[in-house]
């Protein structure tokens, strides 16, 4: 017994350690929360027209190997009523539910509101609408293909359905448009007064009665109405219940989707034949009919025995019934006699082995040689933070900085949050600031929008140690205050120094031993104090951004990247404050300096193979990226034409290979 309980408590480090604590779960919910706050509607985009909801493992608070990103769009266009005696007349059209003929868990959304209204509120709806004798039905299939088509015009690489959703071709983020119902339909009344032990508490069944329930795009596969049904969606209200695990529960929620992933799809007859809904289901009912006192980090092999056991009885007998309308089995007619065999003894199995069974896992294959414990908190939620931002999920083209504001200081309780918040804060503004335009020939006019410019920068510097403030260098630049740009670069690179922690854009590879050293040793510090003291994040301008230099808008693309390495475009615009104060000798200097980084870092080998000269690309972490060593030898190009100053072979190599590539292939 004693055994068993130090195993278990040993898997249960190995996992925190492996697929998050307690706090780096914390974080990522929070980061996603604050995202979905960020990107209140905001009528610049279409991806941006509804408000977005973050589901799927990522909002969940779980970050792994595959995971996408996915986004729930709420069309409040519409509002779903369960009968027309609910109905509250508005501005909205209203739908009603029509689960006639309809499996369950899917309905036809029949429109109430006559036609002509429907139609003035938006001539396109006339293309939605399909006629069933009397009654007038939303097609879910129109509706899908008429949001692919409006996505297309602001995003063409959204061109993937997949299910209900709009991918981009490598499927990392999946949208999906939906229609609410506000009130607790009558399929799922059951469910609020169903026995259970203790899971879910009844502040949360109070919580999510309130969030009624979703309706996505997608039919019953196979029935002839497929194109006019809508699937009933419970994402909200089961991202609440997966936010009300404790972490023993998550990690074996966890441990189910890696099995899955990583187990189970690598046979190839039982690829997608399970999907990673079933397991939230099965989870869902385990911790439904077992004590929270079961669910503890001494148990965690038990528990996640009991979650195969489980799976292993709904496949036996094909049977698991959805949470919240139980007359649906979700396994109804899903497997045949040989994939069924196939699946139970891989599952008996890994019973047997128990945690062993990950051994061919590509994410858990090194419990055996795991020593070291868990890593420091601060060092926890950095790492947490720095994902985020070299995902490029926390860098939005548009952003609601009132709503953060709002909710900074009404809703952030918890002094992780409030750094969190002041991040997105910081990011939001310097977005703001860099789509504010000084063209108003009234001199009062132009005095308060420049004041409240430089404001929106100078909150924007409390992201990291450099990105910020060369931003507002950007500024000074644009208005001819060389002198004070010069000052401001200079302490800049007093700060840019070899311990700093660099977020590059791309896989975030992780701290060294001397960055944990730095980060322990400001353990005392709130986050957004460690974030501005010891990160460097990239210097990133959104579409049509004002504080791009005009000589430098030649040189940076802005249908491929927009995000600059702060070291080089530090260099670049002293070159410049440089250049129009006359004074050509730092502007050789800095040639010189920008020319010696080209050779240091050596993007490329060129070989001849016969009459072909080969192109081969390497880039290690040490490495400045693809786009900034473009931007470089760009910006080396441009300075010759301005000073005469000669630039080495090997940059001009490389500007002609990017002329090359660039007008060849669209790069990501």
């Amino acid at each position: 017994m004693a055994d068993s309980r130090r195993e278990s408590l040993l898997f249960y480090k190995y996992l925190c350690n492996k697929i998050g604590t307690q706090v780096d779960v914390r974080t990522r919910r929070l980061s996603f929360i604050i995202c979905d706050i960020h990107n209140h509607p905001y009528k610049r985009s279409t991806l941006k027209l509804f408000p977005q909801i973050s589901s799927g493992s990522k909002a969940e608070g779980l970050d792994l190997s595959g995971s996408d990103v996915d986004i729930m769009l709420i069309d409040n266009r519409f509002e779903v009523y369960e009968s027309e005696r609910d109905v509250v007349q508005g501005r909205k059209v209203v739908l009603i539910m029509d689960t006639e003929d309809n499996p369950h868990c899917f309905s036809k959304l029949r429109v109430l509101t006559d036609y002509n209204r429907a139609y003035n509120i938006s001539g396109r709806f006339k293309r939605l609408l399909h006629f069933e004798g009397s009654k007038c039905l939303l097609s879910s299939e129109l509706y899908k293909m008429h949001n692919l088509n409006m996505i297309r015009q602001d995003a063409p690489k959204f061109d993937t359905i997949h299910g209900p959703c709009i991918s981009d071709p490598n499927e990392r983020y999946d949208f999906a448009h939906c229609l609410k119902c506000s009130t607790w339909i009558s399929q799922a009344q059951p469910w609020i007064h169903r026995p259970r032990v203790a899971w879910p508490n009844a502040d949360s069944i109070e919580k999510i009665i309130k969030c009624g329930v979703l309706f996505v795009p997608i039919g019953s596969k196979g029935s002839s109405i497929e194109n006019l049904q809508w699937r009933i969606s419970f994402s909200v209200v089961e991202k609440i219940l997966i936010f009300s695990f404790n972490h023993t529960q998550l990690l074996c929620y966890a441990l189910l989707k890696i099995f899955l992933k990583e187990i189970i799809d690598k046979h190839e007859d039982l690829k997608g034949l399970l999907c990673s809904y079933f397991l939230k289901t099965l989870m869902f009912w385990i911790s439904e009919e077992y004590h929270s006192s079961f669910w503890t980090p001494c148990k965690i092999i038990s528990c996640f025995k009991t979650c195969l056991r489980r799976l292993l009885y709904c496949i036996e007998y094909s049977t698991l019934l959805h949470f919240f309308i139980p007359d649906n089995n979700l396994l109804y007619l899903r497997f045949n006699e040989q994939n069924k065999a196939t699946l139970m003894k891989l599952l008996k199995d890994a019973y047997n082995k128990d945690v062993k069974c990950f051994a061919s896992s590509k994410t858990l294959n090194d419990y055996q040689n795991y020593i070291t414990g868990i890593t420091d908190r601060v060092v926890s939620i950095e790492r947490e933070i720095m994902k985020i931002f070299s995902n490029g999920q926390a860098l939005l083209n548009h952003g609601n900085v009132f709503c953060l504001l709002k909710y900074f200081l009404y809703h952030s309780r918890s002094s992780l949050s409030r750094d969190i918040f002041t991040l997105f804060i910081s990011h939001a503004n310097s977005r703001e600031s860099q789509r504010s335009r000084i063209h108003s020939k009234h001199n009062v006019l132009q005095y308060f929008t420049h004041r409240r410019i430089k404001s929106q920068l100078l909150i924007s510097v409390h992201s990291d140690a450099a990105s910020g403030w060369l931003m507002l260098v950007s500024f000074f630049y644009n208005h001819k205050q060389y002198m004070e740009s010069i000052l401001i670069v200079d302490y800049v690179f007093s700060k840019c120094t070899d311990e700093k922690i660099e977020a590059p854009k791309g896989v975030w590879l992780g701290f060294n031993r001397n960055q944990q050293l730095m980060l322990n040793s400001t353990k005392h510090e709130n986050l957004i104090t460690i974030l501005k003291a010891l990160t460097i994040q990239e210097v990133s301008f959104c579409d049509n951004s004002q504080m791009i230099p005009i000589e430098l808008q030649p040189v940076l693309m802005p249908d491929m990247n927009l995000c600059i390495h702060p070291k080089p475009f530090a260099q670049i615009l002293r070159f410049l404050c440089y250049y129009h104060l006359h004074d050509l000798t730092p502007c050789r200097h800095i040639v010189i300096q920008l020319n010696q980084t080209v050779k240091d870092n050596k993007l490329f080998q060129y070989c001849r193979v016969g009459n072909t000269l080969q192109l081969n690309y390497s880039q290690d972490s040490g490495h400045f990226s693809f786009f900034d060593m473009c931007y470089i030898v760009r910006f080396l190009r441009l300075a010759h034409q301005m000073t005469g100053e000669p630039v080495c072979d090997l940059a001009r190599l490389y500007a002609l290979t990017f002329d090359h590539m660039t007008s060849m292939i669209d790069i990501d």
